[in-house]
């Protein structure tokens, strides 16, 4: 049976429910708790979903139809606004996009089409998230002269990989033409349509160019942050060794020795080292297993 699509604007979001294996469902004490956020006033259940992640308010969406129903209506764009605004770097939605669904371009890491494997970063230009198998079936490359008589590159966003050669989304580019034929010889609707249709996609290549410029700074951003982390705990570890009594032994470490000891996975690890990790006696025992130099 062919799944449906849920449509919003000119961009197409599936909801999970919509294109992802479910799992049956488990009878037991938990069964209809969501239903309880159903019975409390609006207001305090916009206030607190205003407060979530954007990611974590698709995912509530998808829970319930109740819940993806007051999510996805118009009364419900406050709520997406607030949430997105949390990012004070990420550019405003695009015209062409609803609330929802530019927060399901933006932050769902799994490929549009089959919703199963997870995709770094979406194509900012063609609006997509595809991983590499969907890719060779959803996206297709084309010469300027492919085309005939519609001009689809002034019709369409697409990413130029060469000087005559074009990416497009295939079910878009089928779309467009039809659309583009249907005017027949309506000469003034096609004139009208040929520059309304241009005016869209140099606003959508403007946009992708700022959202490119956002996901470099968000990807910069993190590297800063792991490495915050990761010699905020080398220097965590280094102090506990030194609370163990081996200040001796640090201080006649070579730099063959710090490189060696900074390898060591508990120390290389990127997140904050806690009080019950036990890594002295590991790193003291691999310490000792390094072959002595001879002098």
């Amino acid at each position: 049976m062919v799944k449906r699509t849920r449509q919003y604007g000119t961009s197409s979001i599936r909801i999970d429910g919509d294109q992802r294996p479910l799992k049956r469902s488990r009878k037991g004490r938990n069964v209809g708790k969501l239903t309880m956020l159903l019975a409390m006033p609006m207001d305090i259940l916009f206030e607190i979903f205003a407060h979530l992640h954007p990611l974590d308010l698709l995912h509530v969406a998808r829970t319930s139809k109740g819940l993806r129903r007051i999510l996805l209506a118009p009364s419900s764009t406050s709520v997406w606004k607030d949430s997105l605004s949390a990012d004070a770097d990420l550019p405003e939605c695009p015209l062409d996009l609803s609330y929802p669904g530019w927060a399901h371009l933006v932050y769902d890491p799994f490929c549009h089409r089959c919703s199963v494997a997870r995709v770094k970063n979406p194509d900012w230009k063609l609006r997509v998230r595809l991983c590499t198998p969907c890719s060779k079936r959803e996206l297709h490359v084309y010469f300027p002269w492919s085309f005939g008589a519609v001009p689809i590159p002034d019709l369409l966003p697409h990413r130029d990989i060469k000087e005559t050669r074009s990416i497009y989304v295939r079910t878009h580019m089928i779309n467009m033409t039809s659309r583009w034929k249907a005017f027949k010889q309506d000469q003034d609707a096609r004139v009208n349509f040929f520059t309304e249709r241009r005016n869209i996609v140099r606003q959508i290549d403007e946009h992708a160019s700022k959202c490119e410029a956002w996901a470099r700074k968000k990807a910069l951003d993190r590297i800063e942050y792991q490495d915050t982390l990761r010699l905020a705990r080398r220097a965590a570890i280094i102090q506990k060794l030194r609370d163990a009594g081996y200040s001796a032994e640090l201080e006649t470490m070579t730099a063959d020795d710090w490189t060696s000891f900074d390898r060591l996975k508990p120390v290389a690890q990127k997140r904050a080292l806690t009080d019950r990790e036990s890594i002295i006696q590991f790193i003291m025992s691999r310490k000792r297993k390094q072959p002595q130099h001879v002098s």
